[in-house]
């Protein structure tokens, strides 16, 4: 991986939100963190993952794993 320009920027962040409208975490989490942030969306087993899926595309995140059938990763 190639060296970020700007030290402050070595990390990503990662944002775990649950229980939270796409379009209120995407304002919270765009006013706080740092450029290169990962959103980490956790879903209840038994409720369906595509209106989420559908919410953050809308707002410009693309959808990177699955980590358990109950969470996945977006990034910005």
């Amino acid at each position: 991986m190639p060296r970020r320009k700007n030290a402050r920027d070595y990390r990503g962040e990662e944002w775990i939100v649950h229980d939270v409208a796409a379009e209120e975490a995407d304002a919270i989490v765009r006013q706080h963190a740092r450029p290169g942030f990962a959103v980490s969306v956790v879903i209840a087993n038994d409720g369906p993952d595509e209106p989420t899926r559908t919410a953050y595309k809308a707002l410009g995140y693309r959808w990177r794993s699955m980590a358990t059938p109950s969470s996945g990763v977006c990034a910005a």
